[in-house]
């Protein structure tokens, strides 16, 4: 059996105005940062290095003996997603944006592919 990798993976800061973090890493482990959580889950598939991803993205690749789950210390429960945007731009396609959005089977169908 190969032996864990100690790199761990990371999605790219995103945000300009905002401090880069990381949940629940060690301050002497390598990082790799990857643009989506999509190149994440696939390089974490192919066995390059650890990280965290979303239970109902792993559920399949777990299933499907790609990843194994570990329990990890430092973890929240719960992490919420905020959408922000300027309410003096409000035009069609955000509107149209906010609607998909506000789907309550969201999350189903973006993992049902």
């Amino acid at each position: 059996m190969a032996r864990p990798s100690s790199v761990i993976l990371s999605i790219g800061k995103r945000s300009r105005e905002l401090k880069a973090r990381s949940v629940a890493t060690g301050t002497t482990q390598e990082c790799i940062a990857l643009p989506t959580l999509t190149a994440k889950l696939a390089a974490q598939c192919e066995g390059v290095a650890v990280g965290t991803i979303p239970e109902c993205l792993a559920a399949r690749p777990i299933a499907e003996g790609k990843l194994v789950a570990k329990r990890v210390t430092g973890m929240r429960e719960v992490t919420d997603c905020y959408l922000a945007w300027r309410d003096d731009e409000t035009g069609r396609a955000l509107r149209w944006w906010v609607e998909q959005l506000d789907q309550p089977d969201l999350i189903d169908r973006f993992i049902a592919r």
